[in-house]
This record gives structure tokens, C-alpha cells and sequence, in this order.
């Protein structure tokens, strides 16, 4: 692909698709074939060709080198870093990181205060973080592991969902608690979540599911 994003074949050198659907190298392949059935890189060319996605589920490729999944990691990408934006800007205003102190009720312990002392900053995305009417988004997952104030050293994680919020830290302290590349979407952690769901799942139930962007059954 150019640096405009318009695809050139590494073959023909002409626009608008790639070596793999390259019509004169198909063409050329079949005639090496013909010329001698035994020619290894036509046999390769067509071996390929019959291999199956186990993403997309079409042939002359494979996961790695699929299109249709690399579009829905920029999906990922791009649908992180809007949630992400939201989250931040309500952690931000709520005073919400590593310092604050909440309050918590437990079914076993009932009610007690808590300090944050870790963030899961990879657990914020776009699939746990709610959005409201102000465009303020509120993560909505066990992402925040605290410890007790009464010198335990048991630790558990607590949802900001959940949370009611006592004791705030300064909004530098939040900001400069956000890891490298986190707002980017583009931190080590998360492109390994995403690279993960790509490799474990299918393209139709990334797309129904998780990213939304093909309507569900229900």
C-alpha cells in the first residue's frame, strides 16, 4: 500500500488490488504450470491459493496477511481511542488513580475505605467503558486493584462503575499516571489484547459482538 492508502500490486505495479488477486501473475503461473506441471513456485502459487482465512473464511491467505482482519484492528484502534478520550476526561473530573481513596461494601466485609494502588490501564476500551448523554465515559469494569486502610495486605479489584469516590487526587496526578501510547490505543498491552481477539475469533463474530459494526441477531 502507497503512502496515499491506495493499494499497489508488488507484481504488475498497477493500482487497485494486490499480488494476491494480480490477474497477469495468475496468468503466469499458468503458463509456467503449463510449460512444466512440476515448476515449484507455480505449485506453491496455487497451493496458496486453496488455503483458507480462518478469519474472513476466504482463500489465498491466512490470518496474517488477511485485509479484513487488519481493517478491524484499525476498527479496535480507532473505537479505543474515542472511549478512552471519554474515560480519561471522567477519571480526570472524578480525581480517579493510583492515590484515591474510595469506599467500598462488600458482602463479607460490608463497608470500608480503600486505596487505589494499581490502575488496569489495557482493561479501559471501547467494550467496557459506558458512555452518558455528556459524553463523559465511565469505565465499567474491575480495572482498579485497592488495598484496605486498615493495614491488610489482601488486595482486590474494584469497578469505578461501583465505586463511591472519597478522597480525589489532582488532575496531574492522573494525567501523568496515564501509561505511553495509552490514548492512542497503541500501548503494547492493548495492541496484544486486540492481536489476540483477532486470532482467536472469527470476522463475523468480531464484527457482530465485540466492535459492532455489523448489526446482531438479537
Amino acid at each position: 500500500m502507497s503512502w496515499n492508502g491506495t493499494v499497489r500490486c508488488s507484481y504488475c505495479y498497477h493500482k487497485g488490488h494486490n499480488r494476491t488477486g494480480c490477474a497477469e501473475l495468475a496468468k503466469h503461473m499458468k503458463e509456467l504450470l503449463k510449460d512444466n506441471p512440476e515448476d515449484w513456485r507455480a505449485k506453491e502459487y496455487f497451493a496458496k491459493k486453496k488455503r483458507t482465512c480462518g478469519y474472513c473464511k476466504n482463500t489465498g491467505h491466512n490470518r496474517k496477511t488477511c485485509q479484513e482482519a487488519s481493517q478491524d484492528r484499525n476498527h479496535f484502534i480507532a473505537q479505543n481511542r474515542d472511549a478512552r478520550k471519554k474515560a480519561l476526561k471522567w477519571l480526570k473530573s472524578s480525581g480517579v488513580g493510583v492515590g484515591t481513596l474510595i469506599k467500598r461494601n462488600s458482602h463479607y466485609d460490608g463497608e470500608y475505605l480503600a486505596l487505589v494502588e494499581q490502575v488496569k490501564w489495557a482493561r479501559i476500551n471501547a467494550q467496557t467503558v459506558v458512555v452518558d448523554e455528556n459524553e463523559v465515559g465511565i469505565p465499567d469494569i474491575s480495572c482498579l486493584i485497592v488495598a484496605k486502610v486498615d493495614g491488610s495486605s489482601s488486595r482486590c479489584s474494584a469497578n469505578p462503575r461501583n465505586t463511591e469516590v472519597v478522597g480525589t487526587i489532582p488532575v496531574r496526578l492522573v494525567s501523568a499516571q496515564v501509561p505511553y501510547n495509552w490514548l492512542a490505543s497503541e500501548d503494547e498491552p492493548t495492541l496484544s489484547n486486540i492481536e489476540e481477539a483477532l486470532k482467536q475469533d472469527d470476522m463475523d463474530y468480531i464484527r457482530r459482538y465485540i466492535l459492532r459494526t455489523e448489526p446482531t441477531s438479537w
